[in-house]
């Protein structure tokens, strides 16, 4: 988001590493590592006011997992701490959707 309150880009990140021995998907999601650094790299790039996180739960459900919940809260933590507020972490989930802003995760 600009000053303005304007996107005005949006950058994928990826995870940084997945277990090599991970049986399933749903096991390489929950073990997925992210890097905060690499969320907040094009923010500081862009000169961002602000980020929306975002991620997609391929099984439809768009309930948050605890990991979310985690990785949100430290997230919202480095970005107040750069100076660069996460405004929402959305979960897409087919037509559906979770704010985890509106679900009080971040203040």
């Amino acid at each position: 988001m600009s000053t303005r309150r304007c996107s005005r880009s949006s950058t994928s990140i990826r995870p940084t590493s997945l277990s090599a021995t991970i049986p399933s998907a749903k096991a390489a999601s929950r073990r997925a590592r992210w890097s905060r650094g690499g969320v907040f790299e094009q923010a500081i790039l862009d000169d961002a006011a602000a980020v929306i996180c975002l991620h997609n739960h391929p099984s439809g459900n768009p309930e948050p997992s605890r990991e979310d919940i985690r990785i949100t809260r430290q997230l919202a933590e480095a970005g107040g701490t750069m100076g660069i507020p996460v405004h929402d972490h959305l979960i897409i989930a087919g037509t559906k959707h979770t704010s985890l802003a509106e679900r009080g995760v971040i203040d």
